[in-house]
């Protein structure tokens, strides 16, 4: 996918313009996201021509995810992880049926498996076996506390991938017995 056809199908759902070419970009990108503070922005990279699309939700974005999602409340229905799965790559992209996304968790990462490509493993010597590239990223506004508390009131569960926190619990010593 290129950022033409990218724009073609975000269509009257986002208003987007292009922030510049090259992985090595995303750090402006994220920080031009970061600034606006606002899940409804979204950040993309097309890896054929790549380059870089700011993406912002249009009230005909909102409406369309309020029709393809009734059953979740409008706060989960705003979180831009929500709008990148249901809307664009379920909806406007109609790419049910990809692979595992992969998810990282530092623009360091996004750069760096942008310009790598999906590797499968590496040794000491460095990478043994890739895959290939990503054909899209997106850079999404991670979800708060305050976003989880509204969601976990309306009786519902967080989109997948959207509660990561560091520095995180060692779980097994949390919950499992040391015995």
């Amino acid at each position: 996918m290129n950022s033409r056809d990218l724009i073609g199908k975000l269509g009257p759902h986002f208003s987007t313009r292009i922030a510049g070419e090259g992985a090595d970009l995303a750090p402006v990108v994220w920080d031009e996201i970061e600034a606006e503070d606002d899940q409804g922005s979204i950040g993309f990279f097309t890896n054929e021509d790549e380059r870089w699309v700011l993406a912002k939700v249009t009230q005909a974005g909102r409406q369309k995810i309020s029709e393809i999602a009734p059953e979740h409340s409008a706060d989960w229905r705003a979180l831009g992880v929500s709008l990148l799965h249901r809307l664009v790559v379920d909806a406007l992209l109609g790419a049910r049926e990809l692979p595992k996304p992969k998810y990282v968790h530092s623009i360091a990462e996004v750069v760096e498996s942008l310009e790598q490509g999906d590797v499968a493993e590496r040794d000491a010597t460095g990478v043994i076996g890739q895959s290939g590239d990503f054909e899209l990223a997106a850079l999404v506004m991670p979800a708060s506390v305050e976003h989880i508390r509204r969601i976990s009131q309306h009786g519902e569960r967080m989109p997948a991938k959207s509660t990561y926190f560091y520095p995180k619990l060692i779980g097994g010593l949390v919950v499992n017995p040391l015995e």
